[in-house]
């Protein structure tokens, strides 16, 4: 973790270490083994130390992004990126955002992290700074995060049109992201269902939301190894509906299933106490189970 923060706050410094550990033992062997050997050695531990450049890194950035999309963990998350961004101007770091990919790549994640433990006005404030620090616009796939968060964000205090407002900004940067590949594709597809039936549901229409999710549900088994944190948060969104629809036995599988993986985010906890509320009913008819704020 040490080794990644050098990197976010000192990349030249980074880089030229790397370039004196690479380049000096090329050079040697070029003096030692002039002619075709020397060179294929020399291409040999230029291979071997990017790989070793790009796992002391970035390949760490990639695991620590895990501890949110794999193991749903926003607290670790927030604790260990606190720790890289401590001491660190992140607005000047943020400014042009080709050179601050990563360190916005990680406020994104807080973002959601944040989001995931009801800290509604934190992810909020992530917003504002990338709004007033960056001095270009973000790229589609990173904008299509950000509204993604703000649309729930909304759409938990109940206010509809924000809500709508932001899944459709989603959609519309989603439409411009270039992946390529089944699981782009997927996604593309998901994206309108789920917001749509998010607002449907949220609202009361359960015959309209119903369906909707039940295509998203489908959507997502198709997949090739879709991340946790969405299955989570879909089997809840889900088991919530049914919960206010009185519909307790399409209802718990799915609270189970986000109690069980959904590590410190409310789907967790939230989907504990809805459990819990179940276990207590013997009926489908309790107002305090379907009446959920």
């Amino acid at each position: 973790m040490k080794l990644l923060k050098f990197y976010l706050q000192h990349r030249i410094l980074y880089g030229v270490f790397w370039w004196f550990i690479l380049v000096a033992p090329c050079l040697a062997v070029i003096f030692l083994l002039p002619g075709r050997r020397g060179e294929l050695l020399c291409g040999l531990i230029l291979f071997i130390g990017m790989v070793l450049m790009m796992d002391l890194a970035i390949a760490r950035l990639w695991r620590l992004n895990q501890i949110l999309t794999e193991y749903c963990d926003p607290v670790a998350y927030l604790q260990q990126t606190d720790f890289l961004l401590s001491g660190m101007d992140v607005a000047g770091k943020i400014y042009n955002p080709q050179r601050g990919g990563i360190v916005i790549q990680i406020l994104i994640n807080r973002c959601t992290a944040f989001y995931d433990l009801e800290r509604d006005e934190d992810a909020l404030q992530i917003f504002r700074l990338l709004q007033n620090s960056v001095s270009k616009p973000l790229s589609p796939q990173y904008m299509s995060v950000i509204y993604h968060n703000l649309a729930y964000i909304y759409l938990r205090r109940g206010e509809f049109s924000m809500a709508s407002y932001y899944f459709e900004q989603e959609k519309a940067a989603w439409s411009q992201v270039n992946w390529v590949g089944k699981n782009a594709a997927l996604t593309k597809m998901l994206v309108p269902l789920l917001s749509e039936a998010a607002v449907l549901s949220r609202q009361g229409d359960f015959a309209r939301a119903e369906p909707l999710y039940a295509q998203a549900e489908n959507l997502l088994r198709t997949q090739k190894k879709p991340q946790r944190h969405a299955q989570v948060g879909l089997a809840f969104h889900i088991g919530e509906m049914y919960c206010r629809m009185g519909n307790f036995a399409q209802a718990a599988p799915r609270l189970q299933f986000a109690a069980d993986n959904g590590g410190t985010t409310f789907y967790c906890t939230r989907a504990k106490e809805l459990l819990a509320a179940m276990q207590q009913s013997n009926t489908n008819t309790d107002e305090s189970i379907r009446d959920i704020p």
